[in-house]
């Protein structure tokens, strides 16, 4: 049997019922009782999961999955390792998984298909798709669940549909100024959630719509929605309370609120440190950078901004923008121009947030003379870009 070495980085609770279930294991093993065995297995995969021990859960579902004999079976334990593979934020690993198991799935007699599997294991891909930008894999998923829509029944499941609907609107226009649609969705949406009195459920939903108003520029309300989100979740979903608390902070530094900026800066990274979450360390690292910058504090700012971009740059993060244009600061403070035009080539990115259209312009005008060796226009331009990025509130 597999060891439980990590098991004192976990909660006493926790531990006790994995110890439990662990026990129990052992305990069908020595009876030879297989189906009890198994359900022991997955139920001590799942207390891992949710425990943060992502490597040991997946053996378990690996082991479980290549042991049956049933493809929806198979289909169902390859979900549970997605979801473990996206919660460490390893999306790649993430969508390739989903797609096995959603390749699997078909493979099943379509007697054995319920077409709420089936539903389950496309709106899998859909939410790792979303995370590696594949819009058009994505749009492909949302016409296959539409067709479905109907025979489902689960209000759970048909309002994960709806979120996914909200991430495609959020791809679609590269999270920058959303249109009006994108709120009727969301508070619909919303309204679906407050139905379910499920906070986890509720509080996805005002994180969803706060989200959607911070791309629209609309702060106060950004910000009303996050904060609503954390009164709800009071610490008990890491993942959302860390998205409340970056893009609270992101809205506080486009409004160039430099004290509440570093004051939600340093709420975020010590949450995101505390749960080893590398992608929203980054961000609040993003955001000290900005603050330093602000503070004409070029030597802590570029250490920030650094920091943070050695943790995201590799996963080409759409808000790297964060980052950079705290780092080009420093950067033409320095008359590093090579170094620069590099990350203002990145910044035109397509897999990146979509950036202002006056800020777009800059950035190819530079790239034009970096490309070309054009060291004083280069430094032109870069001051362009800067001064342009903050005009438009996204430095």
């Amino acid at each position: 049997m597999k060891s439980l070495s990590k098991i004192n980085t976990v909660s006493s609770p926790a531990q006790e019922e994995i110890l439990t279930t662990y026990n129990h294991i052992k305990a069908c093993a020595g009876k030879g009782n297989s189906t009890d065995l198994r359900n022991a297995e997955e139920k001590l995969a799942d207390l891992l999961n949710q425990s943060g021990l992502h490597d040991e859960s997946r053996e378990y579902f690996y082991e479980l999955a290549d042991s049956s004999t049933s493809f929806v079976d198979k289909s169902r334990l390859l979900r549970k390792v997605s979801s473990s593979y996206a919660a460490q934020r390893e999306y790649l690993k993430a969508q390739a998984v989903a797609e096995e198991a959603l390749t699997i799935l078909r493979q099943a007699n379509q007697n054995e298909i319920d077409v709420l599997e089936l539903f389950e294991a496309l709106t899998a891909c859909a939410f790792s798709n979303y995370f590696i930008s594949k819009s058009a894999r994505l749009k492909e998923l949302i016409k296959e669940m539409r067709y479905h829509f109907h025979n489902i029944t689960d209000k759970a499941v048909r309002l994960r549909f709806y979120f996914v609907v909200m991430l495609d609107m959020l791809l679609r226009h590269r999270w920058y100024m959303l249109p009006e649609e994108s709120i009727t969705h969301g508070e619909f949406y919303l309204q679906l959630a407050l139905e379910t009195q499920n906070w986890n459920t509720i509080g996805t939903a005002y994180s969803g719509l706060g989200f959607v108003h911070l791309w629209r520029e609309e702060f106060e309300l950004a910000r009303k929605n996050f904060e609503k989100a954390l009164e709800i979740l009071q610490n008990r979903n890491f993942d959302l309370v860390l998205t409340s608390q970056v893009y609270i902070t992101v809205s506080y530094r486009m409004q160039d609120n430099i004290s509440m900026t570093e004051k939600w800066a340093a709420i975020s990274l010590e949450v995101a440190t505390k749960t080893q979450n590398q992608p929203y360390i980054a961000l609040s690292y993003s955001n000290l950078a900005w603050v330093y910058a602000r503070r004409n504090n070029w030597l802590y700012a570029e250490d920030y901004a650094r920091m943070s971009i050695k943790l995201i740059a590799s996963n080409r993060h759409p808000m790297l923008f964060l980052c950079l244009f705290p780092l080009l600061e420093c950067l033409f403070k320095n008359e590093k121009y090579e170094e620069a035009g590099m990350y203002c080539f990145f910044l035109l990115h397509p897999s990146l947030k979509e950036l202002p259209t006056s800020v777009n312009r800059k950035l190819e005008l530079m790239n034009v003379a970096w490309l070309n060796n054009r060291t004083k226009e280069t430094a032109i331009c870069l001051d362009d870009v800067i001064t342009e990025a903050k005009l438009t509130n996204y430095f």
